[in-house]
């Protein structure tokens, strides 16, 4: 049971209510409980809003490593929330449906180079112990650029899943507001 209840769009002033159209705008998402949640501080939620977008939908990083780095977090900081929420986006992303298992293997056996090598540097972060050889190996495969917005992606969902765990935030079902975009660009 949540700590703290969110704060729904029926009960929520002007200012909060023009957060969520933006939200919905920017993130392309319905409010949800982790959002909801952070509307009790509207100073800060519009730039949560902000910064998810450059997080998710901006960026020089593909979307489908942004969301394994992102699992990855949730499954390390045990949130089922951030965990879920991204499974759900991740297999969108990748399959264009839901994955429909509670909690995916993390064999990274068929993936690239770069996706393992971020996945194991996004995990040291949460540790707070990336080592030499780790930031090597991401130095070597990832531009500056990039390895600036791995490094804060991983910040960033530390932060989330710490949030949400702190907070005790209910799931919910994440809902997208367009179809999702095949790589041939069809909607599915």
């Amino acid at each position: 049971m949540a700590r703290m209840s969110p704060l729904e769009p029926r009960d929520a002033n002007r200012e909060v209510r023009s957060l969520y159209d933006l939200l919905r705008k920017d993130l392309m998402i319905e409010p949800n409980n982790f959002f909801k949640t952070m509307a009790h501080h509207p100073e800060l939620l519009r730039p949560l809003i902000e910064f998810s977008r450059v997080m998710l939908e901006g960026g020089v990083l593909d979307r489908r490593l942004k969301e394994w780095v992102i699992l990855q977090i949730g499954r390390m900081n045990n949130c089922d929330y951030v965990y879920l929420a991204h499974k759900h986006a991740l297999s969108r992303a990748i399959m264009n449906d839901v994955i429909d298992d509670r909690r995916l293997p993390l064999d990274t056996s068929s993936f690239s180079e770069a996706e393992k090598i971020a996945i194991r540097y996004a995990g040291q972060i949460t540790e707070n112990a990336v080592d030499e050889e780790t930031f090597a190996d991401a130095r070597r495969i990832f531009n500056d650029e990039e390895l600036v917005e791995l490094t804060v992606l991983a910040g960033y969902y530390n932060f989330i899943c710490r949030t949400c765990n702190a907070l005790d935030i209910d799931m919910d079902a994440l809902q997208f507001l367009q179809p999702h975009l095949t790589d041939a660009g069809r909607a599915s």
